[in-house]
């Protein structure tokens, strides 16, 4: 059985081209958005993120209004309560 003999630069060159594809792959581009030409104002905005009891929720606002949305499915309108 042949083994299979790889150099060291190209190991180091395949590397870098895997951790260059990772970290650019991977970024949060998640905070602006892009405006295109005669586009509706944007409407929905995420405000908050958060795992509580092992299960994700978000606060989000449409219109104006806040509602909290989880991960697996559901949404409702967040109502202040002033006490």
């Amino acid at each position: 059985m042949k083994k299979f003999k790889i150099s060291t630069k190209t190991a180091i060159a395949v590397y870098a081209m895997l951790a260059v594809v990772l970290l650019s792959g991977c970024a949060d581009n998640t905070t602006s958005t892009t405006k295109r030409e005669n586009e509706a104002q944007q409407r929905i905005y995420g405000k908050e993120s958060t795992v509580y009891k092992g299960r994700e929720y978000h606060i989000i606002e449409v219109d104006g209004v806040e509602y909290i949305a989880s991960y697996g499915g559901g949404i409702c309108p967040l109502v202040k309560n002033n006490r």
